[in-house]
């Protein structure tokens, strides 16, 4: 029979306050934005034209958009690195916020080098990404 890690009511009662105040966040964002969206895509589309032929001010942003990507890619690499070596998912540190089954050997180990695959391909896409910023610069009308 499978093994179930019984959830902890005090870690769901903590994902849901988060789960809330992230989705509060979002709908202040909303409304506090929404009226200048046109004129902040107007502002970005001005700045990328006007850095056609200067790397420096395409360069910054973009590394701002790679550092989150990073990041997560750090830690999903490290994170199933820890489930391949503990052989067992979730972690046995780890508190869950429903009843869910554990993972042990082979699956677990398997389950963890896919979260490492996960990692680089944000690795990957994270090296894209500059290239694809540079075309978009490229492509806008002079």
């Amino acid at each position: 029979m499978d093994e179930i890690q019984k959830a902890d009511p005090r870690a769901r009662k903590t994902a849901g306050w988060i789960l809330a105040g992230i989705a509060g966040l979002a709908l202040v964002g909303l409304f506090a934005l929404a009226p200048t969206g046109p004129e902040i895509a107007e502002r970005v589309a001005n700045y990328l034209i006007g850095a056609q032929g200067q790397p420096a001010r395409v360069i910054v942003p973009g590394l701002l958009l790679i550092a989150p990507l990073l990041l997560v890619a750090g830690w999903l690499y490290r994170y199933g690195g820890q489930v391949v070596r503990a052989g067992r998912l979730p972690l046995p540190t780890e508190k869950v916020i429903r009843d869910t089954v554990v993972h042990t050997g082979a699956a677990a180990r398997w389950r963890g080098q896919m979260i490492r695959g996960l990692a680089l391909l944000l690795f990957v896409a994270s090296g894209c990404l500059p290239f694809a910023v540079n075309a978009l610069v490229q492509s806008l009308p002079k």
